[in-house]
């Protein structure tokens, strides 16, 4: 924090150092500015505030996965474990190194475009040390790039943390699934017991699943009071941010600046990529919770007993709705509304090349 507070001041004293700002012929300071507003909004520190104030709930969650990991015994629901958690270290792998990529932006100019003569040092952002830039760029580039990466492991850590918790939920929907399937061809696929004793096992297994279905409500209820309040604030900052990322690099195409249309482009890259990844796993808590429903249509609950139907009833009812994940209730958090919010960006590209 101190790091990127430092960084922040020197990014303040550029803009106010720059005269001119708007003019067409200061593009550099049209860059200050918008940078300075990105790091204003990147909600590292947001994030960081706010996992320290949710830090009980989280550790009662990750308590709570634990309890299920050392409970579970059957072998199959185990690897649907495994196989949840494995997806959720690929994600949040990939976002990692993606992020990573950002800070080192202007070194790729030197790759793309070429040229023959010396281009100008660049650096991932506008600030004013008040020092020659192009003689000590080597410290100054080293000091922005260990803020940009500290900046991107706080993100990167917060939202792993929120994916790895909503595998979780999911892999617990996938379990209740299993065992709506399993309990149900039991009853026909045993017949060497009695009828009587299948049945009472399919019960035994058809209550284990609605005891893992009231679970795994449960836990996203808990992802959802830790993380409410957080996922708000990111959907307003990021909208604002993607929307402003995206005019901006409209501009600078049209007045022929490669090099601050790819920085502002990177930026509008980034911040999209990091939209879609707080509400993709929203999607998926919807997805999963919805097969609840179509696993208790599909599977084979006429060959069960009285009593067990009366549980799948239940499981049934209770999936009608899909749990979701919201930002304070006002918005979902699904990919319909990371379209709405891309779709809108693109439509400001529109307005303004339309209007030139």
């Amino acid at each position: 924090s101190l790091l990127q507070n430092k960084l922040l001041f020197f990014k303040i004293i550029g803009v106010m150092a720059s005269r001119g700002c708007f003019e067409q012929s200061n593009q550099e300071s049209n860059s200050c500015i918008f940078s300075s507003i990105v790091n204003y909004t990147n909600g590292s520190q947001l994030k960081y505030i706010s996992c320290a104030s949710v830090q009980s709930q989280i550790k009662f969650l990750y308590t709570e996965i634990e309890k299920h990991w050392n409970t579970l015994t059957n072998e199959e629901e185990k690897k649907i474990l495994k196989q949840y958690a494995r997806d959720g270290y690929n994600l949040s792998f990939g976002y990692l190194i993606g992020y990573l990529l950002v800070p080192f932006t202007p070194m790729l100019l030197d790759l793309i475009d070429p040229l023959n003569e010396t281009r100008p040092k660049a650096f991932p952002y506008f600030a004013e040390y008040f020092i020659d830039n192009q003689k000590y760029y080597f410290e100054l580039t080293i000091h922005g790039w260990i803020v940009c990466i500290i900046s991107v492991q706080i993100y990167v850590t917060f939202d792993a943390t929120y994916t790895q918790l909503v595998q979780h939920s999911c892999a617990l929907f996938a379990i209740v699934e299993y065992r709506l399937g399993q309990a149900t061809k039991m009853v026909t696929s045993d017949e060497d017991s009695s009828h009587k004793d299948t049945d009472k096992v399919a019960y035994n297994m058809m209550v284990g699943a609605i005891n893992y279905h009231k679970q795994a409500i449960q836990f996203v209820g808990l992802i959802e009071e830790c993380y409410s309040l957080l996922s708000f604030l990111i959907i307003i900052l990021n909208t604002a941010v993607v929307s402003l990322a995206a005019v901006v690099t409209m501009l600078y195409i049209e007045k022929g600046n490669q090099k601050q249309a790819i920085r502002i482009g990177m930026l509008y890259v980034a911040f999209s990529f990091h939209l879609l990844y707080n509400t993709y796993p929203g999607q998926k808590v919807i997805d999963s919770s919805t097969r609840i429903q179509e696993a208790a249509f599909h599977c084979e609950w006429f060959n069960t007993s009285s009593k067990t139907k009366q549980l799948i009833k239940i499981i049934m009812l209770r999936s009608i709705v899909p749990c979701t994940l919201t930002a304070k209730t006002l918005v979902v958090l699904d990919l319909e509304s990371f379209a709405f919010v891309f779709k809108k960006s693109i439509s400001y590209i529109t307005v303004i090349s339309s209007m030139r």
